[in-house]
């Protein structure tokens, strides 16, 4: 029984979740399920595995209701006990996987005996269950009962409705299956148990159905049981690691043949439009903003651990201030997103007249002083980019089709669909074009501020900070020290993957919320922090498995805290070999998780572990074809060198 502080409210509600309920325990596996048959009657997996244990032979719609009832009453106490098992930092119980197998034999067996037999088991357990509540009810109490007056309303809210549900069992003759199941055995002679044992709709057939179907689900649920245990012990690692692997070579690696040709497509295409741009923008004069020629290639695809398909890319365009004008930038005084910026200006030969058309154009008033919006900015980049289109889209005719597409205070979108005689992978792409204002040592104020709560400030005057060039320093620096067949950026691959199939089973507003939360640069930046604790050859294949439950467990002690700092950001910790510029090193700190509010990082830590405890049942339930792109088709080349007969 693993339990987070000294108080007794953590075995009460950690052994009242799902656990101790016997209708969420014997068909918390069943809630998806396809429909099933029992005693010859088929119905729909919802609705059956909700009666699987209570009621599977209802005949009238009386008896339906009750069931049904029964079953939301269950619903209640499963969505309840989790939000209090998050509220009082209650870990869930490592037996989970066995009793999702204990319980859904326990329901097929009683609902293979028949109306009254199966009432009678519900019987004598919510007999037990009302008395457990009553024993938790005791202990809270002796305890500190102002102190739990909540908890304590609602155990016995729960235990009430258990004892309806006891009574509901009396009325539907529990006790006359009772009472034939001990007059077969106490009275008479071979042909009265004979009759009773025909009576009770229990006949060898039936018996030898639930002892194969016992086993099937025994074997069947082994895999997608396990989970961290205390003292890092692992359930099931064989196969838990065969699925990650085969999850991870299925839907989540990206061919490098088919990467390498899109990367290099997107780069000559972004290299026309640039050129373009730049040329159009030094039309104007030396007193607007202009495009300095050259772009950065940034994100996942660029670091080797792009997952599923290279379809989208980030691309940094940086821009050319007039050249009297010097970009400050610090750290946003005013409460808003964590790690926001603004960028003040500096005129090396003071603020002249010239100096006004610019101003006008791009700056914000802050605090009596002017400031480069990052709006203005962005509505002029999308602006000049759609003017500088149409030259282009005549010269790339012949290679492909690209569009433009701006969304107000987003960066444009450039889309680009090869045509079959130019590229052989025929994926259409989206590229992400960022405006960025350059600070030098590979540093770059973005047009696109990080997520939060608004400021005092405004959307308008705050820029993010970009570092991808020092975190690809990071990475290269990684896989030199590491060993050859380090497994750290498939950690952050998988986890990718688990997370992106976790956020289809469940809702919103939380399902926005997981995915803020467990953003990439998050993920990435927990990688790094934990890869600089500890050596770099425990890092090997071979501990995939291992690796990957540590880098969740580090995550969800983060959450929990609700700290993880930035890993460059005034961070001291960074190997000397990874030069970084001063301006790194003497900002201040900044706190990734500061945004977000304490109940949903209690909540995403808890859907974390959860995730990681049934990978391989989340991955068998969201691989199906409604949930995964297509993968895209077999390159022209490859094929051709298949389909080649070897030469002599």
């Amino acid at each position: 029984m693993a339990v987070l502080g000294r108080s007794s409210v953590g075995p009460v509600i950690q052994v009242s979740a799902p656990g101790s309920d016997p209708l969420v325990l014997f068909d918390l596996p069943l809630i998806n399920s396809d429909p099933v048959t029992v005693n010859g009657r088929s119905r729909h997996g919802k609705i059956v595995s909700s009666f699987f244990y209570a009621l599977p032979n209802v005949r009238v719609y009386k008896e339906w209701w009750e069931c049904l009832q029964m079953w939301n009453q269950e619903k209640v106490h499963l969505k309840k006990f989790n939000e209090l098992m998050v509220a009082y930092r209650v870990r869930p119980t490592v037996l989970l996987p066995f009793w999702n197998v204990a319980g859904f034999v326990l329901g097929a067996g009683s609902a293979l005996l028949g109306k009254k037999g199966a009432m009678a088991c519900t019987v004598a357990v919510e007999e037990s269950i009302s008395e457990h509540y009553n024993n938790q009810i005791r202990t809270l109490i002796e305890e500190d009962p102002e102190k739990y007056k909540e908890l304590l309303q609602v155990i016995k809210q729960f235990r009430d409705e258990e004892q309806e549900h006891h009574d509901i069992g009396l009325e539907h003759d529990a006790e006359a299956a009772l009472r034939g199941s001990a007059a077969g055995e106490g009275a008479g002679g071979p042909g009265d148990a004979a009759e009773a044992a025909a009576g009770s709709g229990v006949p060898l057939l039936k018996g030898s159905a639930l002892l194969l179907l016992g086993c099937l689900l025994a074997r069947c649920c082994g895999a997608a049981g396990g989970g961290p245990r205390r003292g890092g012990a692992r359930w099931a690692a064989g196969p838990r690691r065969g699925a990650l692997e085969r999850f991870h070579a299925r839907q989540l690696r990206v061919s490098p043949h088919v990467l390498g040709h899109s990367k290099a497509h997107v780069g000559r295409v972004v290299a026309e439009l640039v050129r373009a741009a730049k040329a159009q923008g030094l039309q104007p004069g030396p007193l607007a903003l202009s495009l300095r020629g050259d772009f950065v290639r940034i994100g996942s695809a660029y670091e080797q651990h792009k997952v599923r398909s290279p379809d989208c890319f980030d691309i940094l365009v940086p821009l050319r201030l007039p050249p009297h004008l010097e970009p400050q930038p610090r750290r946003a005084d005013e409460p808003g997103p964590c790690g926001a910026f603004v960028c003040g200006l500096r005129a090396r030969d003071g603020w002249t007249r010239r100096c006004r058309p610019f101003v006008e154009g791009f700056c914000v008033e802050l605090q009596g002083r002017s400031h480069l919006s990052s709006g203005l900015v962005l509505r002029w980049f999308q602006g000049h980019l759609q003017r500088c289109l149409g030259a282009v889209r005549y010269r790339l005719q012949e290679r492909c089709r690209v569009s433009l597409s701006a969304c107000p205070g987003q960066p444009p979108t450039l889309h680009i669909l090869p045509c079959s005689d130019y590229v052989c992978c025929h994926i259409s792409m989206a590229v992400r074009l960022i405006p960025a204002i350059p600070l030098g040592d590979a540093l770059y104020l973005t047009a696109l501020p990080p997520a939060g709560p608004p400021g005092a400030l405004g959307p308008e005057a705050l820029w993010g900070l970009n570092a991808s060039r020092h975190e690809q320093r990071l990475l290269g620096w990684l896989k030199e020290q590491a060993p050859a067949a380090s497994c750290h950026l498939k950690c952050l691959q998988i986890l990718k993957g688990l997370r992106d199939l976790r956020g289809h089973g469940l809702e919103e507003p939380f399902c926005s919320q997981w995915g803020r939360v467990l953003s990439s640069y998050l993920l990435k930046t927990a990688l790094f922090s934990l890869l600089l604790q500890g050596p770099l050859e425990a890092w090997d294949e071979r501990f995939l498995v291992e690796r990957l439950e540590d880098l969740v467990l580090y995550l969800r002690d983060c959450l929990r805290r609700q700290v993880l700092m930035d890993f460059f950001l005034g961070n001291s910790g960074i190997p000397e070999a990874v030069a970084l510029p001063r301006f790194l090193k003497e900002a201040a700190p900044v706190n990734l998780l500061s945004a977000f509010d304490g109940p949903t990082l209690d909540l995403v830590a808890f859907q974390l572990i959860s995730t990681w405890i049934q990978a391989p049942h989340i991955i068998r339930m969201y691989s199906s074809p409604r949930y995964l792109r297509p993968a895209p088709g077999p390159c022209r080349h490859t094929a051709e060198d298949q389909q080649e007969p070897p030469a002599e």
